[in-house]
């Protein structure tokens, strides 16, 4: 009994900790600040997966295996499901609820082609929420996939510098814009993995109880 008992805890730690470092699509829990944005038009309905082609649950779906299945977002105005801002460039902080590691992001650009696409930005993360002390972990460029008539915009993958934090900031230096400014996006989401220290000492727990069962049995 001691020894299925150990080979049980051997496997049970093998698959978690083989786990530990697969990342799910988590979105942010909400929006910590924005510019002026357009009525209706919030950075709130980034984050609510509505218009996307396919919905994920948030921290469980795997991220490799959601975005390998190629989802699109839809704009749509009544009932309005992308946020837009006033300026031409600007800052939008989200607040993931608590601190995670975060690996990539994910987003699906603006539904227009010439008014609001975001082009050039700048991602940091923070454990502060005012992000006086914050790290770069990234500058990109987006592709401005928005056509008019609306059509659906492809999800963008960006590889940040892994970083462990609560807040994250997208500070946007250039966007395609017409006379009338703007910028905005459709969603965002990041991809999260277990914190190393949490994943580490579940691991070291699970393989302590099979070495002592082992010892029992020997």
């Amino acid at each position: 009994m001691f020894r299925k008992a150990s080979v049980s805890l051997s496997v049970i730690a093998w698959c978690f900790c083989g786990q530990a470092e697969a990342g799910t699509i988590t979105a942010p829990e909400s929006v910590l600040s924005e510019p002026p944005v357009f009525p209706d038009f919030a950075f709130d309905l980034t984050i609510d997966q509505s218009g996307l082609s396919a919905n994920y649950v948030r921290g469980v779906t795997d991220f490799d295996s959601y975005i390998a299945g190629s989802p699109t977002h839809m704009g749509e105005f009544a009932p309005p499901n992308f946020g837009a801002a006033d300026p031409e460039t600007g800052i939008v902080d989200y607040d993931m609820g608590s601190s995670m590691t975060m690996t990539r992001l994910v987003l699906w650009q603006y539904p227009f082609p010439d008014v609001g696409p975001i082009l050039d930005f700048d991602v940091y993360t923070s454990n502060d929420a005012t992000f006086a002390i914050s790290t770069f972990v990234g500058s990109f460029t987006a592709i401005a996939d928005g056509t008019f008539p609306l059509t659906p915009n492809g999800a963008q993958v960006f590889d940040l510098t892994d970083s462990t934090a609560r807040y994250f900031r997208i500070d946007v230096q250039s966007s395609t814009s017409d006379p009338s400014s703007a910028f905005g996006w459709s969603e965002i989401a990041v991809e999260a993995v277990p914190e190393p220290a949490s994943a580490l000492l579940v691991c070291s727990g699970l393989a302590m109880c099979a070495a002592r069962l082992r010892r029992r049995n020997s």
